[in-house]
């Protein structure tokens, strides 16, 4: 496959500072897209993957917003062109567990509705 180069914070060592590199990035795969990042965050749990990790090298910054550049075979719902975030755990809306936690938000924003006189 195909890669273009771009820059990217990897951690090379346990318990060594990331650093700004030079990383390969590869056409995306099935399901996959690749997305061109407008900006990226450095969050907490970057510094505790940094702290603890596991495997090394690491690439950093999980979180942030850009725009679908390509699309892999087989991916639906989405498509180049399309602006995106990006977090490390994004809902799916159709589990159990994030049905539950979107009705439970559903109680508490109308909670604090009625609580706040409807100013949210």
């Amino acid at each position: 496959m195909a890669a273009f180069e771009c820059r990217g914070l990897v951690l090379h060592e346990h318990g060594g500072a990331p650093r700004v590199e030079a990383i390969a990035v590869r056409d995306p795969g099935p399901g996959e897209v690749r997305v061109r990042m407008r900006v990226a965050g450095v969050c907490h749990t970057d510094l505790a993957a940094v702290r603890d990790a596991r495997f090394v090298p690491m690439l950093l910054g999980h979180e942030g917003a850009g725009v679908v550049e390509a699309c892999g075979p087989g991916t639906r719902g989405t498509e180049p062109g399309t602006a995106v975030l990006l977090c490390w755990r994004t809902p799916c809306g159709y589990c159990r567990r994030d049905r539950r936690a979107r009705r439970g938000a559903r109680v508490r924003d109308r909670r604090r509705a009625v609580r706040d006189g409807g100013r949210n």
